[in-house]
């Protein structure tokens, strides 16, 4: 399951529950909910994907020093995989219904109804990156990446917690949606040899290592300044401002060191678990310093 992915997302829920908080409409039970559904969504995007590069062979020549997939590796069959697989979509089919359902009490069918089928999307997008239409092998997962876990993760759980939506929202949700896709950009180069081989055409497998890199950059770095532009423009411009965010900057700035020298597998592996760490930790504080902000300008 992939456990060391689960931070992502967690960070985009945890983003939009402190927005939520922020705009004074924090719902316990709905952000619980939220935060399931997310969770189930990348556990089924990555039991699929196991199985997706199992059958495919990708995962066939996966080299030393890397995370070893169930299926390639002989830990689990196919039929106990795709078991697995059937299961976690049952599960996130109910909790999306579920989560919309307690998420529009007071929001209407038509709401309720729009929930299900963003809900419903991100399920057939957590099946299919590497099973059925495998938009991933054809170098799309880096934007799925950056939508899901971004602006509309973050945007959703907002929404369905304040029973209404602002725009604005989404500009929060799109500097962690970046980082998002600097995880997978981060793992798909880390396996750009093995892609090659079996014709796996990732985003990064198409710019080669060394474009792959800056791209990197400018998702890590792009995720501040989206960050910073939705502090600047939700307030005031009388009210402080925090951006407490930039806390996690010398981490990042550090993993861009790290990723800059790696030249090979392994050291690029090595990076997924703090950027994912990181990315939470992005998230946390840019809402925590919202929150901040919003107590010191109520203040007399």
């Amino acid at each position: 399951m992939r456990l060391r992915t689960l931070p992502l997302a967690v960070a985009c829920i945890a983003l939009g529950t402190l927005l939520a908080e922020d705009h004074g409409g924090m719902s316990w039970p709905v952000a619980i909910l939220a935060v399931l559904t997310a969770a189930v969504y990348q556990i089924l995007s990555n039991l699929s994907n196991d199985l997706g590069d199992g059958l495919k062979g990708t995962d066939d020549h996966r080299p030393e020093g890397v995370e070893k997939r169930a299926l390639a590796s002989g830990q689990l069959t196919v039929g106990q995989l795709q078991r697995a697989v059937q299961w976690a979509t049952t599960l996130a089919v109910i909790l999306t219904f579920v989560t919309a359902t307690v998420g529009t009490t007071q929001m209407g069918w038509i709401w309720r109804s729009v929930f299900v089928v963003f809900g419903l999307l991100a399920t057939l997008a957590a099946r299919s990156y590497t099973l059925g239409i495998a938009y991933g092998y054809q170098g799309y997962g880096d934007l799925f990446a950056l939508v899901f876990f971004g602006p509309l993760a973050v945007w959703g759980s907002f929404t369905l917690q304040v029973q209404g939506w602002q725009p604005l929202i989404l500009l929060a949700g799109l500097g962690v949606g970046m980082l998002a896709a600097a995880v997978l950009n981060l793992n798909n180069m880390r396996d750009i040899e093995t892609d090659a081989a079996v014709g796996k055409r990732t985003l990064a497998m198409r710019m080669g290592l060394k474009a792959a890199k800056y791209y990197h950059r400018v998702l890590v770095l792009g995720a501040y300044v989206a960050a910073g532009a939705y502090v600047w423009l939700q307030a005031p411009l009388t009210c402080s401002r925090s951006f407490l965010f930039v806390a996690v900057l010398p981490l990042m700035l550090s993993g861009l060191r790290d990723m800059r020298k790696a030249s090979n597998p392994a050291q690029l592996d090595a990076l997924l678990k703090p950027l994912a760490l990181q990315t939470a930790l992005f998230a946390i504080m840019l809402g925590v310093g919202l929150l901040i902000d919003s107590n010191a300008c109520a203040a007399p």
